[in-house]
Parts: C-alpha cells; structure tokens; sequence
C-alpha cells in the first residue's frame, strides 16, 4: 500500500510539472495550425561545437498529430542549391584552409547567428 501510495505521489508530481506542456501540446502536434520543423542530423565522428558534423536535414510538418517529411536529404544537396554564400569565419578558415565561405554544413560552429 505505501509504494501504491507513493507511486501515486510521482505520478501526480509529474503531471503537475508536465501541465505547462500539456497545455502546449496541441499547438506543438499541430492543431489548429500545422506546424513546421526543421532537424538537423549531426555525426558526432566529426567533432564540432555542437556535437557534431551537419550531414543532413529534415523539414516535416505536423498536422493536427499527423507527421508530414516534407523533404530530407543530404546537406550538401542543400548546399548546392545556395548562391552568394558569406565569407567563412576565421576558425573555419583556420582549420579548413581549403573552405572559403560559409556553407549550411559548417553553421554550427557557434550559436551565434548573422541577421
């Protein structure tokens, strides 16, 4: 009866520090209008500040629940798809002498964004 009792206790703690998200949910799953997010995939084998090298992305969709990829492909793709790209910043300059703009790749090199 007292690990019932106390199970009891979790489970209400958990929903009373839960209730700002729940509130939230429904906007976040889409309802009443879609939503868009953007994921980034990162390999952790190539080290950079974030955790990781970008090698990829997804944009889904998510509508009243239902999840909709709108694309997912390979971040070079994306690259390639991009003109006038800025001047890499000096660290990636430094340690990729051959890397002479900023490509989407190599974005996460700090959360600091241009505007």
């Amino acid at each position: 009866m007292v690990r019932l009792r106390s199970l009891t206790d979790q489970g209400v703690s958990l929903l009373v520090e839960a209730r700002p998200l729940i509130k939230i949910l429904p906007s976040l799953l889409g309802d009443p209008e879609d939503k868009k997010y953007l994921v980034l995939f990162q390999n952790d084998n190539e080290l950079r500040p974030t955790g990781g090298f970008i090698t990829a992305y997804a944009i889904f969709r998510l509508e009243k629940g239902v999840v909709h990829v709108d694309t997912s492909s390979d971040i070079y793709n994306l690259d390639n798809t991009l003109l006038n790209k800025p001047k890499a910043p000096e660290p990636i300059l430094k340690y990729l002498p051959n890397v002479a703009t900023l490509n989407l790749r190599d974005s996460n090199l700090s959360a600091d964004f241009i505007e």
